[in-house]
């Protein structure tokens, strides 16, 4: 979407990537990030808590849809993540 937001929050998969800046300057796309682990627990349970009230609805009415990159069985969770 033109004028979208990327946010990303913590990373578990490396800190590298990669991204097309063309693409991201065209569609005037605002990329921020922060991680969580720092935050004291009651600023954790605001945002839960905000997530709950404001986005989970959105979610469940199929107004928003979550992005999935890829899935995994149960049964492969224990593999390392590139195996």
């Amino acid at each position: 979407a033109e004028d979208g937001r990327i946010v990303i929050i913590a990373v578990q998969g490396g800190t590298k990537s990669e991204f097309n800046a063309g693409l991201v300057l065209r569609k005037r796309l605002t990329i921020t990030g922060s991680t969580l682990r720092p935050r004291p627990v009651a600023f954790k349970a605001a945002i839960a808590q905000a997530c709950l009230k404001h986005a989970w609805p959105l979610i469940e009415n199929g107004s928003i849809k979550p992005v999935i990159h890829s899935t995994w069985k149960a049964v492969d969770s224990s593999e390392p993540t590139g195996s």
